[in-house]
């Protein structure tokens, strides 16, 4: 997994803008430090997070971030949304998806538009949609798409795979909904819903 996830980090990496030595010497810092919690499978510190303001923070990140000036990242959410995840490991979840959009799911024409939707499904669930408009996802990746090493560009191939991992150490499931050329592709993070009082209170009292 260490290794795994070294690849990954030099994925994104490679999406940010890169001008002059420093930013080269401060991804090659990054591949050598100690991996995070994250690549040794850590146990996630799971809290109630509210997940509209949350979301439009990480989209604002994204955006700013970005290496590809096209790139138009917003977030939609009509009512407020609670779920019980992991805060780190679904912001990692949600750059991975945009990673994704950035290198596969490009408009063809003008703007790349990534939509992050905040909903419950109909058994009151929470879930993050992420949308492009990009070209979709070709119907013979879509059955492996979540295997390590599937990709259709010069990339690792590892970001869905370890997207998909971080959502099940959660509890949550991430799922590919339709795909066609002229909608593009669409991902949905189903996940726990926030935590009652009660289990609240007595998993305060098990610490």
């Amino acid at each position: 997994h260490e290794l795994l996830f070294r690849q990954h980090l030099a994925d994104r990496a490679a999406l940010r803008p890169q001008t002059g030595i420093q930013p080269l010497l401060q991804t090659a810092r990054q591949l050598a430090e100690p991996l995070p919690p994250l690549a040794r499978r850590r146990d996630p510190h799971q809290q109630d997070l509210d997940l509209g303001p949350f979301v439009e923070r990480i989209a604002l990140q994204i955006e700013m971030s970005a290496a590809d000036p096209d790139l138009v990242v917003t977030t939609t959410c009509k009512i407020p949304v609670t779920a019980r995840i992991d805060p780190y490991h679904l912001e990692e979840v949600l750059h991975i998806l945009a990673s994704n959009t950035m290198k596969h799911g490009r408009a063809t024409l003008g703007k790349t538009h990534l939509i992050f939707s905040v909903q419950e499904n109909s058994e009151g669930l929470p879930v993050i949609s992420a949308s492009d408009n990009g070209v979709g996802i070709r119907e013979e990746i879509v059955r492996n798409l979540f295997d390590p090493f599937v990709s259709t560009k010069s990339s690792t191939g590892l970001g869905l795979f370890l997207a998909r991992q971080l959502c099940e150490l959660n509890g949550a499931s991430l799922r590919l909904g339709d795909t066609n050329h002229e909608t593009g592709a669409i991902f949905s993070i189903v996940m726990k819903p926030a935590a009652e009082p009660s289990e609240t209170m007595g998993s305060h009292q098990r610490e």
